[in-house]
């Protein structure tokens, strides 16, 4: 697994949990809000690749 694809993988984990961290902070933001109903971040799994005949993980992404 090359350097690249690492960093990759950190960027996508990242970028997902700063989606949830922002849903959160909507939610916070909105707690007192008639007819707000709070929003839900699903992580899953990113699909992996294969890679000299064995499956490399991508890390994590949002559900949509």
């Amino acid at each position: 697994m090359s350097l690249d694809s690492l960093m990759g993988i950190g960027k996508n984990g990242m970028s997902a949990y700063m989606t949830a961290i922002q849903v959160t902070s909507q939610n916070i933001s909105n707690v007192n809000t008639p007819g707000y109903s709070t929003q839900n971040v699903v992580l899953e799994t990113a699909p992996s690749t294969a890679g000299n005949g064995s499956s490399l993980g991508n890390g994590v992404q949002v559900s949509k």
